[in-house]
């Protein structure tokens, strides 16, 4: 009986960690490197702790007071502002008002060649909320083109390559990234039947991690 919770448990941890929308890092350091290109005006630096601030309240959930704050920094951070808003508002449950700002990054594709991870952000953002495919195939076409993707990028990447069940793509994208990803990697390897190397996998991600509940997950699935 045991065991056959066992696999029940391995199935949902399967589902929940391949798939959680919450692999997005919804607002990641990236986004704060165009502080320094700004010009150290009064103005902007006020509209800099005002983005941080905004940023803070999306983290606590407050996203009205969020949205209120990336108004008024989108004067010098448009884009990572405009995308925070559409997942505030996605995040709300005002599915038109996400759109909006999201298709205000998505629809300018040179935005991709300075501000990759915003633009596939907002692609990605648009799938979940249409579930229409032609977003996840713009985020592979972009990403394919980018010499330069950084880790967050990749491990969006690859995200899209397990929604479009392209598994073997997705490990060789995770392959690419700095960070442990071992548990991702483990079960992906489940999916392909790939039982040696997943255990193999398993272990390594036991070593390295002291989360204790990853440590649970994995002595469930091993």
């Amino acid at each position: 009986m045991k065991f056959v919770y066992k696999i029940v448990l391995s199935f949902f941890l399967l589902i929940n960690i391949l798939y959680a929308n919450n692999d997005l890092i919804e607002s990641q350091p990236e986004i704060l490197f165009q502080f320094e290109k700004l010009k150290k005006s009064q103005e902007n630096l006020a509209l800099q702790v005002d983005f941080n601030k905004a940023v803070l309240h999306l983290n606590r959930k407050e996203y009205e007071e969020a949205i209120r704050l990336f108004l008024k920094t989108a004067k010098i951070l448009e884009v990572p502002s405009y995308l925070n808003m559409g997942i505030a508002y996605f995040k709300l449950n005002q599915v038109d008002k996400a759109i909006l700002y999201l298709n205000k990054i998505h629809e300018n594709e040179s935005i991709a060649k300075n501000q990759s991870y915003s633009y596939l952000s907002a692609c990605y953002y648009l799938y979940s909320i249409s579930k229409d495919n032609k977003y996840l195939d713009t985020i592979v076409r972009v990403a394919r083109k980018d010499k330069n993707l950084s880790s967050n990028s990749k491990r969006m990447l690859a995200d899209t390559y397990v929604i479009l069940k392209d598994y073997e793509a997705a490990l060789e994208v995770l392959g690419t990234i700095d960070f442990n990803v071992d548990l991702k990697k483990a079960l992906l390897n489940i999916k392909l039947k790939n039982y040696e190397k997943a255990s193999l996998l398993l272990n390594q991600a036991k070593e390295k991690t002291q989360n204790p509940n990853t440590i649970d997950k994995i002595l469930w699935i091993s």
